[in-house]
């Protein structure tokens, strides 16, 4: 029986597989071939394509901003780095760290700008006051390098002597 049924499968699996059609397309298809040698058949004559006159006397105009042609445009960004300040007090007490703000801010109004930039500061507006329990801190500055604090933390010294240049996030501005 199962013999019976194979073979049924395979006449109607080749009855459905046969067509009409025949399978060779018959229809000679026609190809065109150029010529061996183009320089025969095709010929440029260059004075038919004249070039045209170089222009040297124009100035250019164009509509960059004057900043970005000046190099400056990022003069005056304001960037957040891992840098360094001069810690000038640190204690548990309060009041000792407020008076100690007060007299920093007191000697820095003192100076002129040209003797704020000696010591790398841009005014008296960079003293900082913190708390991180249990210590309030009083810092001033903002440098890239422990080096560029480092004269101001000698001058410091002699008014505060427990100055240290300490890592802390800083602005820098180009």
């Amino acid at each position: 029986m199962r013999k019976m049924y194979r073979s049924l499968f395979l006449l109607l699996l080749l009855v459905g597989c046969s067509s009409s059609q025949p399978v060779v397309n018959t229809t000679p298809q026609v190809v065109v071939v150029g010529p061996s040698n183009w320089s025969e058949v095709e010929q440029i004559n260059p004075a038919n394509f004249p070039d045209p006159p170089v222009v040297t006397d124009k100035d250019i105009v164009h509509d960059v901003p004057e900043i970005l042609m000046t190099s400056s445009a990022d003069d005056g960004v304001v960037e957040e780095v891992e840098g360094f300040r001069v810690q000038v007090f640190s204690s548990v007490d309060r009041i000792e760290a407020i008076n100690a703000e007060e007299s920093l801010r007191r000697w820095l109004n003192s100076k002129t700008e040209e003797e704020l930039a000696e010591l790398g500061l841009l005014s008296s507006s960079e003293v900082i006051s913190l708390y991180r329990q249990p210590y309030y801190r009083v810092r001033i500055g903002a440098f890239r390098t422990r080096d560029e604090a480092a004269p101001l933390s000698e001058v410091m010294k002699r008014r505060f002597p427990s100055t240290l240049v300490v890592p802390d996030f800083v602005e820098i501005i180009h």
